[in-house]
């Protein structure tokens, strides 16, 4: 009894600390910015649609937000409650060893993740058939390649860690460019191959691999999905929220015509001049097909999924990573509206039972 009262305290105790530190650090959203506040009404309504969150106005810088950029909705899930959505319908110790990037073409063969060329784990050199390595044996595998993208295992959030390479087929510089790329990767790494999107989309900015986030939730057998696009500045090499736009998209496909970056600015056009509004994403029912066949056949105990996923230059989808333990709803939700009143019932049944 003991024991079991000092891991409850220190879990709220935790949890108090992380609460407070999610809600200081979106104060900065609030400077230089007129969000209207939330009402009494509001925060009624929003306690009435989630009422096993205990959230007060506090807890709704984004909310406020979201307010401004598309008008108030009891629905909208904030950063503290994408925080509790988590732990209620993904179960980190049963999902977290499956982010492993190094590792998801091993454990998932079937999916179409970008073809590996080598990785290193736990200081370990592999081929793709996990056949081990030395160094040099790694470094001699990718100076076959013309270029390559090597990215560490786990927390590539912001884009951190990954680069892609090109070489110069000159033995000499490409064997201190392979190293360099070792050494800068301070753990684990994966290194794989360079993907051509579909013309379409590349267009949207060529320096960077622009790729739909596809959020597919399934709970209790019922399943949805929303999705954004994320394409990057002018000169930007990746699509991260750091360094580029999110934009919105239709149930269909169709991009909406608003897009954000991460100081919430909003645009109606591409850095190239490209409008936004009515470009139809290729093969995207295909797109949808395929993440929803996987989420219900690979992860049907994870409640959301943040898929990364694109179309290639052979209008084949493919996947980038899949974002189990971490997924993220803010940007998406602004984009492309809220979407998780559908399963409101759900969600609390779930939190319900967590608290029990």
């Amino acid at each position: 009894m003991i024991r079991r009262y000092i891991r409850s305290y220190l879990s709220r105790h935790d949890q108090n600390g992380l609460h407070e530190a999610k809600n200081r650090s979106e104060q900065k959203y609030l400077v230089n910015h007129d969000y209207p506040e939330i009402t009494d009404e509001e925060l009624k309504q929003i306690q009435e649609a989630w009422p096993y969150m205990n959230l007060t106005k506090k807890d709704l810088t984004w909310s406020r937000i979201y307010k401004k950029k598309r008008g108030f909705s009891p629905y909208f899930i904030g950063s503290w409650q994408t925080h509790l959505l988590r732990q209620a319908l993904n179960p980190y110790a049963q999902l977290s060893s499956l982010e492993n990037k190094a590792l998801c073409d091993v454990y998932f063969p079937l999916l179409p993740f970008p073809r590996a060329y080598v990785r290193r784990l736990q200081g370990v050199y592999y081929d793709v058939n996990m056949s081990i390595l030395s160094e040099l044996e790694a470094v001699d595998v990718l100076l076959e390649k013309q270029s390559y993208v090597i990215k560490p295992a786990f927390g590539t959030m912001r884009g951190q860690g990954v680069n892609r390479i090109q070489l110069k087929n000159e033995r000499e510089i490409d064997v201190c460019t392979v190293r360099n790329s070792f050494e800068e990767q301070e753990s684990d790494f994966i290194a794989q191959e360079v993907l051509l999107q579909h013309p379409d989309v590349a267009a949207l900015n060529p320096s960077s691999l622009n790729c739909c986030r596809v959020t597919t939730i399934y709970i209790d057998g019922h399943f949805g999905y929303s999705t954004i696009i994320k394409f990057g500045r002018r000169n930007s090499n990746v699509d991260n929220w750091h360094s580029s736009y999110f934009g919105g998209v239709s149930a269909t496909g169709l991009l909406l015509g608003d897009a954000f970056d991460y100081s919430l600015n909003r645009t109606e056009k591409t850095d190239f001049g490209q409008v936004l509004k009515g470009m139809q994403l290729p093969c995207f029912k295909e797109m949808i097909g395929f993440v929803e066949q996987a989420h219900k056949k690979y992860f049907p105990n994870c409640g959301v999924i943040g898929w990364d996923v694109f179309v290639d230059n052979n209008n084949q989808v493919r996947i980038i990573e899949a974002n189990l333990t971490c997924p993220a709803f803010v940007g998406e939700q602004l984009a492309s509206g809220t979407f998780f009143e559908p399963f409101r019932e759900e969600i609390n049944n779930r939190m319900k039972r967590q608290l029990k």
